[in-house]
């Protein structure tokens, strides 16, 4: 009789603590309204442009937020220009370029700075962290005449290694705490995964190695 009411009983405090338990607080129809008014006034100036974008002859001159007579027309023209096809051609090298060696490197740079122990590692990440800061255009004056003056100037490779100077620094710094927090979670995962014969064997010889330390003379 008694080994029927102890797992009755155990049931019942399970459901009455479930009932006792708070909900947690829902979000409030006016935050609803607030994030819609924002993404809306966000994404207006996108959608304006490609409403110009669609307008061709008098239409342009209409502040209409449909275009009345929408048209391909302008992309046509505009792809049809080699001079436009070269820049854009040009920009996606640059582009993928850059971002593929910033991901690599980055990565790498992110994964020593979070995960090995040396010294002065907080003095690497501040000059990291300060050249990010840095305003780009200070420097442009006398990049153009250095790059004129070595033979890099109007070509791919001197724009890339400008804009990797910058992207670099921000690829490491925004990684490394990343890395520091995916070994904190390969470390739990590992111990919640791990036998429990090990776990005993492990906090045994923790407390094993902790120092004996003396008590006081009565």
């Amino acid at each position: 009789m008694a080994a029927t009411t102890v797992p009755a009983a155990r049931a019942e405090s399970a459901t009455a603590a479930k009932r006792k338990a708070p909900k947690a607080p829902g979000t409030p129809w006016w935050l609803w309204i607030c994030v819609i008014a924002i993404v809306i006034f966000c994404l207006l100036p996108f959608y304006w442009l490609v409403n110009i974008s669609l307008k061709t002859g008098p239409d342009l001159s209409s502040a209409d937020l449909f275009p009345p007579h929408p048209s391909l027309q302008n992309y046509k023209s505009i792809f049809q220009n080699s001079n436009f096809t070269r820049a854009l051609g040009n920009s996606a090298i640059v582009a993928l370029t850059t971002t593929l060696i910033g991901v690599i490197v980055g990565s790498f740079a992110a994964y020593a700075l979070a995960r090995l122990r040396m010294r002065g590692k907080f003095v690497i990440l501040g000059v990291v962290l300060s050249i990010t800061t840095f305003p780009q255009i200070a420097i442009a004056a006398p990049l153009f005449r250095l790059w004129a003056d070595i033979g890099l100037y109007n070509t791919l490779l001197g724009l890339i290694i400008p804009y990797l100077t910058f992207a670099l620094p921000c690829r490491s710094t925004s990684s490394s705490p990343s890395s520091a927090r995916s070994r904190r979670t390969s470390r739990r995962r590992r111990w919640s995964t791990a036998p429990r014969t090990s776990r005993r064997s492990a906090r045994s010889s923790c407390r094993s190695r902790r120092p004996a330390w003396p008590r006081r003379p009565s």
